[in-house]
C-alpha cells in the first residue's frame, strides 16, 4: 500500500467515485483484477473491458445502464466480493476479520446502490 492519502467514499456520487472505492482494497475488501472485473463483466453480459481497473469499474457501470443490464451488472459484483470474502473465511487467519468487515460493508453499499437503481 502506498503512503498516498486514501480518499473517503461514504456517499460515492459518480461512476469515478464508484471505480475508486471499489479498486481500493482498504475500503472494498477486495483486490479486483482485470481479470475478475472482465469475469464480472461477462457474468453480466457486458463486453470486453480496458485493462485499467478504474476505467474497467467506469466503463462496467456505463455499458450496464445503457444495456439496461444493472441488476444483472450487481449480481456479478455481489458474486465476486462474496467470493473473495469465502476465501478469507476458508483461510481462518484472525487478520482477516477486517477485511471481512470490509466486504461486508462493499456488499451493504452495493444493496444500496441496487435499490437506488431500480426505484
Amino acid at each position: 500500500m502506498t503512503n498516498e492519502r486514501v480518499p473517503e467514499f461514504d456517499d460515492p456520487d459518480g461512476l469515478r467515485d464508484i471505480a475508486r472505492w471499489l479498486t481500493t482494497p482498504s475500503r472494498s475488501g477486495v483486490y479486483l483484477s482485470a481479470i475478475d472485473l472482465q469475469r464480472v463483466g461477462d457474468k453480466a453480459g457486458l463486453g470486453r473491458l480496458p485493462q485499467n481497473r478504474r476505467f474497467a469499474v467506469e466503463q462496467l457501470f456505463r455499458s450496464a445502464a445503457i444495456d439496461g443490464r444493472l441488476p444483472e451488472l450487481f449480481s456479478a459484483l455481489e458474486t465476486e466480493l462474496r467470493s473473495h470474502q469465502q476465501a478469507y473465511t476458508d483461510c481462518d487467519a484472525a487478520w482477516f476479520t477486517e477485511w471481512m468487515q470490509a466486504v461486508d460493508s462493499s456488499l451493504e453499499r452495493l444493496n444500496d446502490m441496487r435499490s437506488v437503481s431500480s426505484s
